[in-house]
């Protein structure tokens, strides 16, 4: 059997000296210091791994904006929630879509045609 590539002392976390050069059972240190080390180590492997498949995806990105308050038709009350969707392609963003809903209790209307834009 081929010796470890590292070693840590006798009874002390050989992942944790692997990736840390030390855990807690080394003095200075504690167990709750070692456990927000694997928690950061592990959000930052999280997020290279993400950005990596968002660079390598052949699906376009996607950004949402919303804006509240405008007018609903059906009631004509100010609760009107309108959400626009932009997909981000090479060649620019470019609206995909969206939807309206009236965040009114009594109306709950979701004119979507009649808030859509026309398309040429």
């Amino acid at each position: 059997m081929a010796e470890p590539q590292y070693r840590a002392p006798f009874g002390h976390s050989v992942s944790a000296h692997r990736v840390h050069g030390w855990c807690s059972h080394c003095p200075g240190h504690t167990p709750d210091e070692e456990l927000i080390a694997w928690r950061t180590h592990e959000r930052r492997r999280h997020m290279l791994a993400q950005q990596a498949t968002e660079a390598e995806s052949p699906y376009p990105h996607t950004r949402t904006e919303g804006a509240d308050g405008r007018p609903c038709p059906a009631c004509g009350r100010e609760t009107l929630a309108v959400v626009t969707v932009h997909v981000i392609t090479d060649a620019g963003p470019r609206k995909a879509g969206g939807w309206a809903a009236c965040r009114n209790t009594e109306c709950q209307a979701t004119p979507h045609p009649v808030m859509e834009e026309t398309r040429g």
